[in-house]
């Protein structure tokens, strides 16, 4: 008996049968696992994802949901969404709010339909009050997510791309945007040139600041709304990268600064007053910001913001500071 293992037909038999008795044990788990699947409920496919299966929890936003005029309070609602939205399914909650900005309503759909959320469901609910029920509809926010209820018709306030990664796409996005913004101001669609060329050069740095290892991940959103109240157009472009401040570009800029920066706040404002050169020294280069700050000091725009990581600064209000809070990328709000 011993020989007949050893000979290369009785080998050849003996891994057949092996292999017939591994395809049955396999053939025989499959079924026991449907059938414990039938009998449970829970999805057939062991590919399900786990999200699919998640808790929900709810997230109440602040009352003055504003970047402007409450911008902590704002960016930390932002941040328990997404972190959230990790582990669990999210329910938004707008009912109480009292006061709504366009630019944190960007900054809401930036942040729900990024790849981080993928496979996360998100719903939510209006605002009582009318008006900021209006402003919701208005900005184009329901473009892009579904609708909680029913709605009537609402006039067309607004605008929000979710950029392409392409530069050949960013003039006609830059374009769009001020031209709607000007025929809803004038009733005539001509493009705005200063906010034209802020697009520009807010695009134009996210693609060279951003790494390129990490580049099909990042979400890039820019937006306007017709505000009827004040008679303005207001524009947010959302970076959700690693923010200017822990950009390497400007690390190495800031690595033979003479003096000692006080805080983060302080650093936004003297690379906004271009005091923090490129270090490349070429004229055409860290134009990005000292340019949209130089735009509004000549008036061509109005209460520019710009938020990185967790500086803020307010042209307007000549407000820098280090916030207690911190975004994960940036984000240039102006108004014409």
């Amino acid at each position: 008996m011993k020989k007949l293992w050893i000979e290369k037909e009785h080998l050849r038999w003996q891994g057949i049968r092996t292999r017939g008795e591994l395809t049955r044990h396999r053939i025989s788990k499959e079924k026991k696992r449907q059938r414990n699947a039938e009998k449970s409920g829970t999805p057939r496919l062991r590919t399900q994802r786990r999200k699919d299966i998640l808790p929900w929890t709810a997230v109440e936003a602040p009352a003055v949901f504003s970047l402007i005029a409450n911008p902590e309070g704002t960016i930390s609602f932002i941040n328990r969404v997404h972190q959230a939205g990790r582990g669990h399914h999210v329910q938004i909650r707008l009912e109480n709010l009292t006061a709504l900005g366009p630019a944190a309503v960007a900054l809401l759909l930036s942040v729900i339909t990024g790849p981080e959320m993928a496979g996360t469901r998100v719903a939510g609910n209006y605002p009582n009050d009318a008006i900021l029920k209006e402003i919701l509809e208005g900005t184009g926010f329901f473009d892009h997510v579904r609708r909680p209820g029913p709605s009537g018709p609402t006039r067309g306030s607004g605008k929000m791309y979710r950029l392409i990664r392409d530069r050949q796409v960013m003039p006609q996005t830059a374009k769009d945007l001020s031209a709607f913004a000007m025929k809803l101001l004038t009733g005539t669609e001509q493009k705005h040139g200063p906010s034209y060329a802020l697009l520009m050069e807010t695009m134009g740095n996210t693609f060279d600041h951003a790494a390129r290892t990490s580049i099909e991940h990042q979400q890039w959103w820019a937006s306007v709304y017709h505000e009827i109240t004040s008679g303005r157009a207001c524009f947010t472009f959302i970076d959700h990268g690693v923010g200017i401040l822990h950009s390497f570009p400007f690390l190495q800029r800031i690595r033979h600064w003479p003096g000692v920066f006080q805080h983060n706040g302080e650093k936004l404002q003297r690379l906004l007053l271009g005091q923090i050169p490129s270090r490349t020294k070429e004229k055409h280069r860290g134009r990005g910001l000292p340019k949209a700050y130089d735009t509004w000091v000549k008036g061509r725009v109005k209460n520019l913001v710009v938020i990185a990581n967790n500086a803020y600064a307010n042209a307007e209000e000549q407000d820098f500071k280090e916030m207690a809070v911190d975004f994960s990328g940036t984000i240039v709000y102006w108004e014409i």
